[in-house]
Protein backbone atom coordinates (compact mmCIF):
# COMPACT_ATOMS: atom_id res chain seq x y z
CA UNK A 1 0.00 0.00 0.00
CA UNK A 2 1.35 3.31 -1.10
CA UNK A 3 2.38 5.66 1.98
CA UNK A 4 0.00 8.30 0.75
CA UNK A 5 -3.04 6.22 2.11
CA UNK A 6 -3.05 5.23 6.33
CA UNK A 7 -5.89 4.05 7.95
CA UNK A 8 -8.27 5.23 10.84
CA UNK A 9 -7.51 4.69 14.07
CA UNK A 10 -11.65 3.91 15.16
CA UNK A 11 -12.90 2.75 12.21
CA UNK A 12 -10.34 0.71 10.88
CA UNK A 13 -11.08 2.02 7.45
CA UNK A 14 -9.46 3.42 5.18
CA UNK A 15 -8.97 7.13 4.84
CA UNK A 16 -8.40 9.20 1.25
CA UNK A 17 -4.69 10.22 0.33
CA UNK A 18 -3.78 13.53 1.05
CA UNK A 19 -1.42 14.23 -1.98
CA UNK A 20 1.44 17.60 -1.36
CA UNK A 21 3.33 17.41 -4.61
CA UNK A 22 1.98 17.29 -8.06
CA UNK A 23 3.38 13.62 -8.72
CA UNK A 24 1.35 12.09 -6.06
CA UNK A 25 -2.08 12.50 -8.07
CA UNK A 26 -0.26 9.80 -10.54
CA UNK A 27 1.06 7.55 -7.53
CA UNK A 28 -2.97 7.68 -6.45
CA UNK A 29 -4.62 6.87 -9.46
CA UNK A 30 -1.93 3.95 -9.93
CA UNK A 31 -2.63 2.64 -6.63
CA UNK A 32 -6.35 3.16 -7.46
CA UNK A 33 -5.57 1.05 -10.72
CA UNK A 34 -4.05 -1.90 -9.28
CA UNK A 35 -7.59 -2.29 -6.90
CA UNK A 36 -9.89 -1.51 -9.80
CA UNK A 37 -7.95 -4.38 -12.12
CA UNK A 38 -8.15 -6.78 -9.58
CA UNK A 39 -12.21 -5.86 -8.47
CA UNK A 40 -12.83 -6.40 -12.62
CA UNK A 41 -11.09 -9.66 -13.36
CA UNK A 42 -10.80 -11.21 -10.35
CA UNK A 43 -13.83 -13.59 -9.21
CA UNK A 44 -13.23 -14.72 -5.78
CA UNK A 45 -15.10 -13.20 -2.92
CA UNK A 46 -17.92 -11.81 -5.22
CA UNK A 47 -21.79 -13.17 -4.18
CA UNK A 48 -24.52 -12.73 -6.99
CA UNK A 49 -26.77 -10.20 -6.46
CA UNK A 50 -30.34 -10.59 -7.47
CA UNK A 51 -31.59 -7.94 -10.40
CA UNK A 52 -35.63 -7.18 -10.18
CA UNK A 53 -35.99 -4.45 -13.09
CA UNK A 54 -33.62 -5.78 -16.00
CA UNK A 55 -32.92 -9.58 -16.35
CA UNK A 56 -30.11 -9.20 -19.11
CA UNK A 57 -28.25 -6.63 -15.88
CA UNK A 58 -25.90 -8.60 -13.48
CA UNK A 59 -24.45 -7.80 -10.26
CA UNK A 60 -22.32 -8.95 -7.77
CA UNK A 61 -21.54 -7.75 -4.11
CA UNK A 62 -18.45 -7.90 -1.98
CA UNK A 63 -17.49 -7.47 1.91
CA UNK A 64 -14.63 -5.27 2.31
CA UNK A 65 -14.15 -5.45 6.40
CA UNK A 66 -12.83 -1.65 5.98
CA UNK A 67 -16.04 -0.33 5.21
CA UNK A 68 -19.58 -0.51 6.52
CA UNK A 69 -20.82 -0.44 2.69
CA UNK A 70 -20.03 -3.77 0.43
CA UNK A 71 -18.25 -3.37 -3.28
CA UNK A 72 -20.94 -4.26 -5.72
CA UNK A 73 -20.34 -4.40 -9.57
CA UNK A 74 -23.13 -4.77 -12.17
CA UNK A 75 -22.70 -5.13 -16.01
CA UNK A 76 -24.96 -5.19 -18.65
CA UNK A 77 -24.86 -4.19 -22.40
CA UNK A 78 -25.56 -0.93 -24.25
CA UNK A 79 -26.09 -0.50 -27.89
CA UNK A 80 -23.87 2.52 -28.55
CA UNK A 81 -20.45 2.42 -29.88
CA UNK A 82 -17.67 2.22 -27.16
CA UNK A 83 -16.24 5.11 -28.14
CA UNK A 84 -19.49 7.53 -28.46
CA UNK A 85 -20.58 6.21 -24.85
CA UNK A 86 -17.46 6.98 -23.10
CA UNK A 87 -17.43 10.69 -25.16
CA UNK A 88 -21.15 11.08 -23.50
CA UNK A 89 -19.82 10.00 -20.36
CA UNK A 90 -17.24 12.79 -20.01
CA UNK A 91 -19.79 15.32 -20.24
CA UNK A 92 -18.04 17.80 -17.97
CA UNK A 93 -21.03 19.52 -16.85
CA UNK A 94 -22.36 16.27 -15.33
CA UNK A 95 -25.37 16.37 -17.28
CA UNK A 96 -25.39 13.19 -18.68
CA UNK A 97 -24.43 11.92 -15.33
CA UNK A 98 -27.42 13.35 -13.89
CA UNK A 99 -29.62 11.28 -16.18
CA UNK A 100 -28.23 8.32 -14.55
CA UNK A 101 -27.79 9.31 -11.46
CA UNK A 102 -31.08 10.84 -9.93
CA UNK A 103 -29.59 11.77 -6.89
CA UNK A 104 -26.66 13.34 -8.57
CA UNK A 105 -26.92 17.27 -7.51
CA UNK A 106 -23.85 19.47 -9.06
CA UNK A 107 -20.48 18.71 -10.67
CA UNK A 108 -17.67 21.20 -9.98
CA UNK A 109 -13.98 20.64 -11.55
CA UNK A 110 -11.96 22.34 -8.74
CA UNK A 111 -8.85 22.05 -10.97
CA UNK A 112 -7.38 20.82 -13.83
CA UNK A 113 -4.42 18.67 -13.04
CA UNK A 114 -3.89 17.98 -17.13
CA UNK A 115 -3.57 14.89 -19.03
CA UNK A 116 -7.26 14.34 -18.62
CA UNK A 117 -6.63 14.41 -14.71
CA UNK A 118 -9.48 16.41 -12.90
CA UNK A 119 -10.14 16.86 -8.67
CA UNK A 120 -13.61 17.51 -8.73
CA UNK A 121 -16.52 18.07 -6.39
CA UNK A 122 -19.79 15.96 -6.42
CA UNK A 123 -22.97 16.55 -4.04
CA UNK A 124 -25.15 13.69 -4.12
CA UNK A 125 -28.80 13.98 -2.71
CA UNK A 126 -29.28 11.44 0.03
CA UNK A 127 -32.66 10.42 1.68
CA UNK A 128 -33.59 12.41 4.82
CA UNK A 129 -33.47 12.29 7.49
CA UNK A 130 -29.28 11.54 6.25
CA UNK A 131 -27.66 14.67 5.02
CA UNK A 132 -26.60 15.21 1.76
CA UNK A 133 -22.98 13.62 0.61
CA UNK A 134 -20.46 15.88 -1.03
CA UNK A 135 -17.37 13.60 -3.15
CA UNK A 136 -14.17 15.45 -3.48
CA UNK A 137 -12.44 12.95 -5.92
CA UNK A 138 -9.57 12.15 -8.20
CA UNK A 139 -10.70 11.56 -11.62
CA UNK A 140 -9.43 10.20 -14.69
CA UNK A 141 -9.90 8.07 -17.71
CA UNK A 142 -7.31 5.07 -18.54
CA UNK A 143 -7.29 1.67 -20.11
CA UNK A 144 -6.09 -2.00 -19.12
CA UNK A 145 -5.76 -3.12 -22.78
CA UNK A 146 -6.70 -2.26 -26.22
CA UNK A 147 -10.36 -3.47 -25.63
CA UNK A 148 -11.07 -2.33 -22.24
CA UNK A 149 -11.31 1.79 -21.38
CA UNK A 150 -12.20 2.86 -17.74
CA UNK A 151 -13.03 6.19 -16.09
CA UNK A 152 -12.55 6.45 -12.46
CA UNK A 153 -12.93 8.67 -9.24
CA UNK A 154 -11.35 7.71 -5.93
CA UNK A 155 -11.86 9.95 -2.56
CA UNK A 156 -8.98 12.66 -1.89
CA UNK A 157 -8.22 14.75 1.34
CA UNK A 158 -7.20 18.10 0.96
CA UNK A 159 -7.67 19.98 4.34
CA UNK A 160 -7.85 23.31 3.30
CA UNK A 161 -11.07 22.58 1.03
CA UNK A 162 -13.86 22.10 3.51
CA UNK A 163 -16.89 20.50 2.43
CA UNK A 164 -20.08 22.25 0.89
CA UNK A 165 -22.22 23.67 4.23
CA UNK A 166 -24.75 20.91 5.54
CA UNK A 167 -23.04 17.98 3.83
CA UNK A 168 -21.49 14.87 5.09
CA UNK A 169 -18.05 14.16 2.95
CA UNK A 170 -18.93 10.68 2.08
CA UNK A 171 -15.77 8.75 0.32
CA UNK A 172 -15.63 6.70 -2.49
CA UNK A 173 -14.18 4.48 -5.38
CA UNK A 174 -16.42 4.86 -8.41
CA UNK A 175 -15.96 2.75 -11.97
CA UNK A 176 -17.06 2.76 -15.02
CA UNK A 177 -15.47 0.27 -17.51
CA UNK A 178 -16.12 -0.27 -21.12
CA UNK A 179 -15.83 -3.15 -23.44
CA UNK A 180 -16.59 -3.93 -27.02
CA UNK A 181 -18.91 -6.43 -27.28
CA UNK A 182 -17.12 -9.08 -30.13
CA UNK A 183 -18.87 -9.99 -33.28
CA UNK A 184 -21.70 -7.13 -32.59
CA UNK A 185 -20.13 -3.93 -33.96
CA UNK A 186 -22.12 -0.84 -31.92
CA UNK A 187 -22.48 -2.75 -28.78
CA UNK A 188 -20.81 -1.94 -25.81
CA UNK A 189 -20.55 -4.26 -22.57
CA UNK A 190 -20.18 -1.60 -19.41
CA UNK A 191 -19.35 -2.36 -15.89
CA UNK A 192 -19.93 -0.28 -12.91
CA UNK A 193 -17.96 -0.83 -9.65
CA UNK A 194 -18.74 1.13 -6.83
CA UNK A 195 -17.56 1.38 -3.17
CA UNK A 196 -18.63 4.23 -0.66
CA UNK A 197 -18.64 5.12 2.54
CA UNK A 198 -21.04 7.10 3.32
CA UNK A 199 -19.39 8.36 6.82
CA UNK A 200 -20.97 10.12 9.33
CA UNK A 201 -24.71 8.83 11.08
CA UNK A 202 -25.29 5.62 8.87
CA UNK A 203 -28.75 4.04 8.89
CA UNK A 204 -29.67 1.12 7.73
CA UNK A 205 -31.75 2.32 4.89
CA UNK A 206 -28.54 4.67 3.65
CA UNK A 207 -26.45 1.27 3.25
CA UNK A 208 -28.82 -0.28 1.19
CA UNK A 209 -29.24 3.17 -1.03
CA UNK A 210 -25.35 2.65 -1.53
CA UNK A 211 -25.45 -0.74 -2.31
CA UNK A 212 -28.41 -0.16 -4.81
CA UNK A 213 -26.85 2.65 -7.25
CA UNK A 214 -24.49 0.09 -9.23
CA UNK A 215 -27.44 -1.87 -10.77
CA UNK A 216 -29.55 1.64 -11.02
CA UNK A 217 -26.92 3.05 -13.04
CA UNK A 218 -26.15 0.08 -15.53
CA UNK A 219 -30.30 -0.34 -16.24
CA UNK A 220 -30.72 3.18 -16.21
CA UNK A 221 -27.82 3.46 -19.03
CA UNK A 222 -29.33 0.87 -20.73
CA UNK A 223 -32.73 2.96 -20.81
CA UNK A 224 -31.37 5.89 -21.99
CA UNK A 225 -28.77 5.26 -24.85
CA UNK A 226 -30.31 1.83 -25.79
CA UNK A 227 -30.11 -1.94 -25.19
CA UNK A 228 -29.38 -4.69 -27.76
CA UNK A 229 -33.06 -6.26 -29.38
CA UNK A 230 -34.80 -9.56 -27.85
Amino acid sequence: MSKLFKKHSQSDSIEPPTPRYADDYNLIAEDAKVKIKSLFYNSDGWTPVKVKDDDEVTAWEKEDPRSPVNIVKATGIVTLPKEDLQKRMRDPNGEEKKKLEGDLISVEVIQDLGNGMQIIRDVHKTPPPASNRELLVLSWADKFDLNTDYQAKVSINLPDLKPVPHTTRATVLSVWIFQNVEGKPGQTKVTRILQMDPKGSIPSFLVSFAKSKPVSHIIALRQLFGRPAA
